[in-house]
């Protein structure tokens, strides 16, 4: 391929690249907006339910519309990241005239996935390095960082008003000392475990471990925790400080508040590695660089 038909064709490739991003950061605008109204809606209307005898359950609904979309929003940010790596080489090779790395995206996705392991522990090891030069902080990423927060408070407002709507509005729990430090221990150890356990393996294994891997190892971890909270919460009954109401309701609370934790986790997960792990610009474009320099050029 000569330079100028090269040049033509990575004009067209990287066009049509950023006219994926904008449709991406589209996606992701739509997935705040439709996951905080549609909580928003849904929180509103359960006003008109308040004498009825499930409106503490009906308050946990806003969460099937906030974690879906709260995932989906950080799982696009990570494709955002890709695509911008493979740009950057793309647009380094065509300011320096190069036709090596000519291929087009999908192709190059098939090359990343096949290669993937071989290449990319190296190259996120020394963007690690480098990178850590720079003292880089997540809390730099303003974007990322509010809609974290936008979201997770969203979530947490839900389930303490719907726990508090139980207790004292319902009588489902009694409320007295005993029974509220109880609940705060049995929600506060899954809560402590869950982020202490994703935290530490993102300082440990950030190099070597995957979303999928990570995925698969806190599905196990919450699903502990969920088996620990309703052993918690069926002595709590034993000891008469709910009512069979109450159980069922708590049993329901654990379930939405244990995906909770799974779900604001993985987003954690991925907004750290995104601002500073393996899915930051920076890794996708040493790992880009290297696949399409040296990978390409050895099967051509």
């Amino acid at each position: 391929m000569q330079k100028k038909e090269a040049l033509e064709f990575r004009i067209n490739m990287l066009h049509d690249l950023r006219m994926e991003l904008d449709q991406l950061k589209a996606c992701q605008t739509q997935a705040v907006i439709f996951g905080l109204t549609g909580a928003g809606i849904m929180l509103g209307l359960t006003n008109a339910f308040q004498a009825d005898s499930l409106f503490p359950i009906l308050l946990l609904m806003p969460l099937l519309t906030l974690l879906p979309f709260w995932i989906i929003f950080f799982d696009k940010a990570r494709t955002i990241s890709r695509i911008i790596g493979f740009i950057r080489v793309q647009e380094e090779f065509a300011i320096k005239g190069y036709i090596k790395g000519m291929i087009g995206w999908e192709t190059a996705m098939k090359q990343y996935w096949k290669n993937k392991k071989d290449v990319a522990l190296q190259d996120i090891t020394e963007a690690n390095e480098r990178r850590n030069k720079l003292q880089k902080k997540i809390l730099y990423s303003t974007y990322w960082f509010t809609v974290y927060i936008v979201f997770w408070l969203f979530s947490i407002i839900c389930i303490v008003l719907s726990l508090y709507v139980a207790m004292i509005q319902k009588d489902w729990i009694s409320y007295s000392y005993g029974s509220l430090f109880a609940i705060i221990l049995i929600s506060s150890v899954p809560f402590a475990v869950s982020y202490h356990h994703g935290t530490r393996m993102f300082k440990k294994e950030k190099a070597s471990i995957g979303f999928s891997k990570f995925v698969n190892k806190m599905i196990i971890l919450h699903v502990g925790m969920f088996v620990f909270m309703i052993i918690g919460e069926s002595l709590l009954y034993s000891l008469d400080y709910m009512s069979w109401t109450g159980l069922i309701f708590m049993y329901i609370f654990s379930c939405f508040y244990i995906i909770f934790l799974y779900v604001s986790n993985l987003s954690l997960w991925l907004f750290r590695h995104i601002t500073d792990g393996r899915y930051s610009y920076d890794i996708f474009e040493f790992r880009w660089r290297r696949i399409l320099t040296e990978v390409v050029q050895q099967e051509t």
